[in-house]
């Protein structure tokens, strides 16, 4: 019985009894002889044998199969492996591919979830950092260094808070100063953190003043940076000077006050430097500011079980009394003229001229305002969840913090490009100096030595 295109007629299958499937048959007009080629839509071409179903669709619903064995009489075999079955219906007889997922796809996703998750992250971590402990006005803090520079700026902001600051001063005219600025929750004291005696004293009195309640926060900011120079320039007193005040002051005020911050389950904040994870100058002030760094390392991770948390700051460059050109050049020329004349021969007056206008260039670079290194302060105070450290400046995070992270040479290379060069301390002039001269002159050398012996 013909059939007309797009219906279908049931073929049996060898081997199963009975068992029909059903297939399009070739039409009168439209059948193909054996071998001949089917093109398919995606640019493939399909060859039909004699007694097999292509295995193939074709994406034309009209194309009826090309192979005679389909119809009546044919043998009915499919191609090896596979059958052709088509389905009927509005299809048109193809068969539908399952869907394959393209290694793009999958990559893709994975950005997507670790974006989501990094984007949650700081989300959970801005709402944390935003909530800040109660009972500011029951809860002492003392600061060290207030006699100008960042610890007299937090003393006042702090008090204006309405904590109970305790703030160490240095001198009496500086004591003086920060009384009349501001209201009388703010005390003073006097601190010198290199002097034992002075610091006993001045945490039998702290001790006095908090009572059962314990400090609650001690910020450790006293510092001095002079003297400054190369290495070879100093002496051992030069490097024990600024370690006194900088780390040793810095560790026997923390030891002696840190059983009333474990009784208040609070806070200790040292301001390091920047300087403390790259060096970039001679003397004790980088070797110190890294001491800070590990003694503060050491000891949050000691305190931790205690409740207290303790938070490093790290200021770039900023405008301070400790950073006036005019005290680093005075230090400058102090050092110099004490140099003996075989090392002042060897780097040379314009070393000197040049250390001292690339201080006053960075002075003039650093940032005047004082705030954000006081507002990271506050924050490790106040914050229920401080961080372990504050790098603060656009010189700390996008210079020096990236580029201690780098290779020795590529570190070495950016900051050379600030170091002055001595007379005798280019090794290319060296080099140049000590090599024989070309030309004619070289004779004057004599002739190269010969090798003794037989050849």
């Amino acid at each position: 019985m013909p059939t007309l295109p797009g219906e279908f007629s049931q073929i049996r299958l060898p081997g199963a009894a009975g068992s029909t499937l059903p297939t399009q048959t070739a039409v009168e007009g439209h059948g193909r002889a054996p071998g001949t080629r089917i093109r398919r839509g995606r640019g493939r071409d399909l060859r039909c044998k004699e007694g097999k179903v292509s295995t193939r669709r074709c994406r034309n619903p009209a194309s009826p199969p090309a192979c005679p064995a389909s119809a009546p009489g044919g043998t009915g075999r499919a191609g090896p492996g596979r059958r052709a079955l088509y389905k009927g219906g509005g299809h048109g007889g193809h068969r539908r591919a399952s869907p394959r997922w393209c290694p793009r796809m999958w990559l893709y996703l994975a950005a997507a979830a670790a974006a989501a998750l990094a984007g949650l992250y700081l989300l959970r971590r801005w709402h944390r950092e935003r909530q800040t402990v109660p009972g500011l006005p029951e809860k002492y803090v003392l600061i060290t260094g207030c006699d100008s520079g960042f610890g007299n700026l937090l003393a006042r902001q702090l008090e204006a808070g309405g904590l109970r600051v305790l703030a160490a001063c240095l001198t009496d005219a500086g004591a003086a100063r920060l009384r009349a600025a501001a209201s009388p929750r703010l005390q003073t004291v006097l601190l010198d953190v290199t002097s034992s005696r002075s610091i006993a004293a001045a945490a039998a009195w702290v001790r006095e003043q908090v009572g059962d309640r314990g400090l609650w926060g001690l910020v450790n900011n006293a510092g001095i940076a002079v003297p400054t120079a190369p290495n070879e320039w100093l002496t051992k007193d030069d490097f024990v000077r600024v370690l006194d005040v900088n780390l040793v002051g810095l560790i026997e005020v923390t030891l002696s006050l840190l059983p009333l911050i474990r009784r208040a389950r609070g806070r200790v904040v040292n301001v390091a430097s920047v300087m403390g994870r790259l060096a970039s100058f001679g003397g004790g002030y980088c070797v110190s500011k890294f001491g800070v760094e590990a003694f503060s390392d050491t000891l949050r991770r000691e305190m931790r079980p205690f409740g207290v948390r303790v938070s490093i700051i790290e200021p770039g460059g900023f405008r301070t009394a400790m950073t006036d050109p005019a005290t680093l050049v005075k230090g400058f020329e102090r050092l110099w003229e004490r140099l003996p004349a075989e090392t002042r021969a060897a780097y040379g007056r314009h070393y000197l001229e040049t250390y001292a206008k690339n201080s006053v260039l960075l002075y003039r670079l650093s940032s005047p305002r004082l705030s954000p290194v006081t507002g990271a302060a506050r924050h490790a105070l106040l914050a229920r969840s401080p961080r372990g450290r504050y790098a603060v400046g656009w010189d700390a995070r996008f210079l020096f913090l990236p580029l201690s992270y780098c290779p020795a040479w590529l570190s070495d290379a950016v900051i050379g490009l600030f170091l002055p060069v001595p007379t005798r301390g280019d090794a290319r002039a060296t080099l140049r100096t000590n090599a024989p001269p070309r030309g004619r002159d070289r004779s004057a050398h004599g002739p190269p030595p010969r090798a003794s012996g037989p050849c």
